[in-house]
């Protein structure tokens, strides 16, 4: 490169990192920057406990989806939702049949059996739903609509390694303990 390649490369304008598409690494960080205010969001409103299968647990998961759509990417936000759920259930079989065969310290036991995989299943499920309907939004330019998230898993199958995995469900698909009176 010349002097003058130089000094024009200088003056170019610059581009934030997470702008440019080839700078995943970038989209990456910005990304659990996003996750990491959401959670903290949705924290502090369910009164400092993390939320996990209720509304504010579907929100966060919208909200995630719809700013990273917004500020980075959609088609990052998409992958990296699919990527942290796909990760979440393949963490979680492996924890569960290394817990069953004794092969995994306490410390990394999840402390679920093999019979609760479907119900994990169930919950990434209900997660990408959530993360659909904050792509949906972003795509839109229009808020999330609550109508459209699902803030508790669906029926988990029931059969699982030979086990009958049954639960107390209502007609919306909630566990019964999240029924309203």
């Amino acid at each position: 490169m010349t002097l003058e390649d130089h000094l024009a490369l200088a003056r170019a304008p610059r581009r934030n990192p997470h702008e440019q598409w080839w700078n995943l690494p970038a989209k990456k960080a910005e990304g659990e920057r996003i996750a990491k205010e959401e959670a903290a969001r949705a924290k502090q409103l369910n009164g400092g406990l993390p939320p996990h299968n209720t509304m504010g647990d579907a929100v966060r998961h919208a909200r995630w989806s719809k700013r990273m759509a917004e500020e980075i990417d959609p088609v990052f936000a998409r992958l990296a939702g699919a990527q942290h759920e796909a990760d979440n259930l393949i963490t979680s079989v492996l924890q569960n049949a290394g817990a069953q065969l004794g092969l995994l310290p306490k410390s990394l036991r999840s402390g679920r059996t093999l019979s609760s995989v479907p119900q994990t299943f169930s919950e990434s499920l209900m997660d990408m739903r959530n993360n659909a309907e904050g792509l949906r939004a972003a795509r839109g330019g229009r808020a999330i609509d609550p109508a459209q998230l699902q803030p508790y898993p669906t029926k988990p199958t029931r059969e699982l390694v030979g086990r009958n995995v049954r639960a107390d469900y209502d007609e919306r698909g909630r566990p019964a303990r999240y029924r309203q009176p």
